[in-house]
């Protein structure tokens, strides 16, 4: 939200959309990005319905929009709200997951609504891929991603390196799947 916000906190936030539907404004991205995901999940596990403007592309557009006071809130990415945030135009009510960049910003989950979401990245390989391959692989990721360049570079805006093994990372995209399915499936859309 803006900084001049009237609403202080999540539970504000809610309370005025459960009260009233579709008297706060917010945009969402076309496509379904991370955030845009992340927003829909939140609308549906707090049951309010804000007026959408879509056709935003980009976050950036997001934040600018919010900035001029075109939207009263947004669910956008930390890269595109940080700077906002630390200039101290915006404020920030919850993030989907811990980040050194907002310490003391409470989880959407901290705050009652299970809403995790992240930008992710995966490396597969054929299921024929003999092990050696994929020892050796792993082994390549796994020093490329203590590099202390990649890591400060991630930092910059607000990213954290979380790597999962191949088991933990299967669960993980499966769970997201189901996830997102049944959000899908309640929304009424059947996406192939």
């Amino acid at each position: 939200v803006r900084a001049d916000s009237p609403r202080r906190s999540l539970a504000d936030l809610v309370a005025v959309l459960r009260a009233s539907p579709e008297t706060l404004t917010t945009g969402t991205l076309v496509g379904w990005w991370p955030t845009a995901l992340a927003q829909a999940l939140f609308w549906s596990r707090a049951a309010i319905k804000p007026h959408v403007v879509s056709s935003y592309y980009s976050g950036a557009e997001l934040v600018e929009a919010l900035s001029q006071g075109q939207l009263d809130f947004v669910v956008a990415g930390l890269a595109d709200v940080a700077p906002s945030l630390s200039g101290g135009t915006l404020r920030a009510l919850a993030v989907s997951g811990r980040t050194r960049a907002l310490p003391e910003t409470q989880t959407f989950r901290e705050l009652g609504w299970d809403v995790t979401t992240a930008w992710w990245r995966g490396l597969a390989v054929q299921a024929e891929t003999p092990n050696e391959v994929v020892y050796r692989l792993r082994a390549g990721l796994q020093v490329a991603l203590a590099s202390a360049e990649l890591l400060a570079d991630f930092a910059r805006s607000g990213l954290s390196v979380d790597p999962l093994d191949g088991p933990e990372f299967t669960q993980f995209v499966l769970d997201e799947y189901q996830t997102f399915g049944a959000l899908f499936t309640s929304l009424g859309l059947n996406l192939r």
